[in-house]
């Protein structure tokens, strides 16, 4: 098993307010699966999305990546573990530093591991999410949402990960450009074998990539 998450609750503060989102249920996904998690704003999947990507900790409840407790693997191995797990959220813009051009966006990650090559690799990327290079020397906010988008698929799998969390990533999208997007997504997959969990309120979108789908409501998780 690739991921597994067991009952995962997510406390945090909102304000002078203390928030609780407990997700009762479990969710599985194998390597090279593709599972959906549908509901509906507010249902919670945000959070559950940060809590699998290892970016929100549980205050109870397990999240568990190749039957390792993510949140219990040392220091040491942190970084390993998110080159292997990338999420692409909802909003593109919120992905990039707005001052940055996106030859330095792209590059980060690879400075950040310590990797080599990073020009060429970034010129494959981009080759395969259908982009050319004038697009390395514009700011985010010169481009537009589905330019931004497929950026932040390219630079969520330039690490070559086992694991994409798709939070959204086509909601903000006209919808020639969602299919676009789906396309590319499925065509990646297929040169690189990585799973997908793809977040959603549209089941007619899950149902065309997903091998299963969950649902959420009232914050339980069930798989349909």
């Amino acid at each position: 098993m690739l991921l597994e998450a067991r009952n995962p609750v997510c406390c945090y503060k909102v304000g002078w307010h203390h928030k609780t989102v407990a997700i009762k249920g479990s969710l599985k996904i194998d390597r090279g699966q593709n599972a959906g998690i549908l509901g509906q704003s507010g249902a919670g999947k945000t959070t559950l999305a940060l809590m699998l990507a290892g970016l929100q900790r549980p205050c109870s409840g397990k999240v568990f990546f190749e039957n390792r407790d993510i949140y219990l693997i040392p220091p040491s191995e942190k970084k390993r573990f998110f080159s292997r797990v990338q999420m692409v959220v909802q909003h593109p813009q919120a992905a990039f530093d707005p001052r940055w051009i996106m030859e330095r966006s792209l590059k980060e990650p690879y400075r950040l591991h310590g990797l080599k090559n990073a020009g060429k690799k970034i010129a494959q990327l981009l080759d395969d999410v259908d982009l050319g290079l004038e697009v390395l020397s514009k700011t985010p906010g010169q481009l537009s949402g589905g330019e931004l988008q497929r950026l932040a698929v390219a630079r969520a799998l330039s690490l070559g990960p086992d694991l994409l969390i798709l939070d959204e990533p086509t909601s903000m999208l006209d919808m020639l450009t969602q299919a676009r997007i789906l396309n590319l997504l499925l065509e990646m997959q297929k040169k690189s074998g990585f799973a997908m969990l793809l977040i959603s309120h549209e089941a007619e979108i899950a149902a065309k990539i997903c091998d299963h789908i969950y649902k959420m409501e009232d914050n339980r998780l069930f798989k349909v």
